[in-house]
């Protein structure tokens, strides 16, 4: 499955991310994402995550399980849900080492205009200074879950 190209757009921006997951016994489990980047050669996204943070949803992402990524834009409200599989767990490499950063910067832009950027943004995801893990799956589904009447909606992608 290949996301549009305003999907794409939309998770690469300065979105609110939370990633999901369940665990063996079908607990939940979520953590705040640091950034997303799609991994164009095989369609692949990488969302960015504190190491040091969310035990419990690195260990359902380690056994394998599928997870479900949302992306929501403070402004708006407009929200995205991504289910995904094949996901990979690994080190944050060279090339995405500026991604949290450039994340912050458009989170801070978001949401400076509600009054929450600056110290509050560093609060609530405090990237300096963490273990950064790369979490890569393989996106499946597309969801509309934007408050309203089509939230639960699948969306269409490119096959």
């Amino acid at each position: 499955m290949q996301l549009s190209a305003d999907a794409v757009a939309f998770v690469q921006s300065g979105v609110s991310i939370l990633v999901a997951a369940a665990d063996g016994e079908g607990r939940p489990a979520i953590a705040r994402g640091l950034g997303c980047r799609l991994l164009e050669r095989s369609g692949r996204l990488l969302v960015v995550l504190r190491g040091d943070e969310g035990a419990e949803l690195l260990g359902a992402l380690e056994a394998g399980g599928p997870l479900a990524v949302m992306f929501s834009r403070p402004q708006t409200n407009r929200t995205l849900q991504i289910k995904g599989d094949a996901v990979q767990v690994a080190p944050l490499g060279p090339r995405d080492r500026d991604l949290p950063a450039r994340y912050l910067a458009a989170m801070d832009a978001e949401l400076t205009p509600l009054g929450h950027g600056g110290r509050f943004l560093e609060a609530v995801l405090r990237a300096g200074g963490a273990s950064l893990l790369a979490v890569t799956f393989q996106p499946r589904l597309l969801f509309d879950q934007t408050p309203g009447p089509r939230a639960g909606c699948s969306l269409p992608v490119v096959p």
